[in-house]
């Protein structure tokens, strides 16, 4: 009895139930495939995503690091940039840029450049002056180009000048950037360079002239003086005398180029105050009254142009006093705006211009234009019978070799 209730009870109680079947769903063979799948692409599409934000990331902090570098520059560079749009007006300006120009350039035109800068001219004598033109600007870029700044008070800078077009993403042109960057001090100590090794070399001359053309000329001043009396015949006296005083002529011009390469070697020397001295010992026991008007060297020049500038002044006034029978002279120095300009001018008897003459064909007017035409200048000769005669030297200060410094 108990064991039949016991098997009924089992059989009441069904089959077995699997417990798995209630944890895991059932899928079809489809489904399976697609579970499998999107659990082998999700980690590559994970990285994908990892990698684009840390690249974007990156971007970031370059843009940030770019403009930080664009800035630092910006503020820093020592060369004056200018920035201007491309209808020509300036838009940007970087602190030397205002600094040389000593006023806020930005929103003035570029046009205006040599009133704000200064009148930009090259280093080569006779190039086209002046700043770019727009049109230039916008149409290629200009390499580095050494050029000088003629400011107010004869305040020069030397500068390198270089340019380039801006365009947009679109090419299309959106304005010019320039920059010039001051070269001065570079300049000066070429130029004190090469002033140490020109006054080495006067030093060697005026040791040479000493120990052998004067010295020579000096022994044949000597012997001609001694041989004097002890000629008999009056005509060979006369010749010998004659020749005792181109001797003694030629000694005392041996001498004193000898003295002027001393004294050039010795330092810079103001050409005003050079042509002074020159001038009073020239005319002081003489009847002609001299008249100097010499402006001071507003910046050293170069010892080549003070030599040059010296002769050229020096014969000048001796013609005067050779040839013009005046009964006065003026002698006038000014430095232009880009010009150094040596004048003598007397109230003698004067001469035809372009005749062939003594007073315009001897060595003395050639010399002084063979020296003239050495620093890129020119002599301009103006005269006329009993009207006197004016001798002008025009010395230009852009020549190349004719580089100079500004006053400390």
């Amino acid at each position: 009895m108990r064991s039949t209730l016991s098997r009924q009870v089992l059989n009441a109680k069904g089959p077995k139930v699997r417990h798995a079947s209630l944890c895991r769903p059932t899928y079809s063979s489809g489904e399976a495939q697609g579970a499998r799948g999107a659990k082998r692409n999700g980690l590559p599409q994970t990285i994908t995503e990892l990698k684009q934000q840390i690249a974007s990331k990156i971007v970031s902090q370059q843009q940030v690091l770019r403009s930080s570098v664009i800035e630092t520059m910006w503020e820093q560079h020592p060369a004056s940039v200018v920035v201007c749009n491309a209808e020509g007006r300036i838009i940007l300006a970087n602190a030397p840029a205002k600094e040389m120009a000593r006023m806020e350039p930005e929103g003035m035109l570029l046009n205006a450049a040599p009133s704000i800068w200064g009148k930009l001219l090259p280093n080569e004598y006779g190039a086209t002056a002046g700043w770019p033109s727009l049109r230039t600007l916008l149409k290629k870029p200009m390499g580095r180009k050494e050029c000088r700044l003629f400011q107010p008070l004869n305040i020069v800078y030397d500068v390198v000048l270089s340019t380039a077009p801006l365009a947009t993403a679109e090419q299309k042109k959106a304005g010019a950037i320039l920059m010039f960057t001051d070269i001065t001090l570079v300049k000066r100590r070429e130029l004190m360079l090469r002033e140490c090794a020109v006054r080495e070399e006067r030093k060697r001359m005026a040791a040479e002239l000493h120990d052998t053309l004067c010295q020579g000329l000096n022994a044949i001043v000597l012997m001609l003086q001694a041989a004097q009396p002890a000629l008999q015949s009056s005509a060979t006296q006369r010749q010998v005398r004659r020749a005792y005083e181109v001797a003694m002529d030629t000694l005392r011009e041996a001498r004193h180029s000898m003295w002027t390469f001393a004294r050039e070697a010795s330092g810079n020397i103001d050409p005003a105050n050079a042509l002074a001295v020159a001038a009073k010992q020239m005319f002081n026991d003489t009847p002609v009254q001299c008249e100097l008007l010499l402006q001071e060297q507003p910046f050293n020049l170069p010892s080549r142009i003070r030599f040059e500038l010296l002769r050229i002044g020096k014969e000048a006034l001796a013609n005067v006093l050779k040839h013009s029978q005046a009964n006065r002279v003026q002698m006038e120095l000014a430095y232009r705006e880009q010009t150094l300009q040596l004048s003598v001018m007397d109230d003698g008897r004067g001469f035809v211009t372009g005749s062939t003459g003594s007073a315009q064909q001897g060595y003395g007017l050639t010399s002084m234009r063979q020296r003239a035409e050495g620093l890129g200048g020119k002599i301009v000769i103006e005269s006329q019978p009993r009207r006197g005669t004016k001798i002008v030297a025009l010395i230009p200060l852009i020549n190349k070799t004719n580089t100079t410094a500004i006053a400390a």
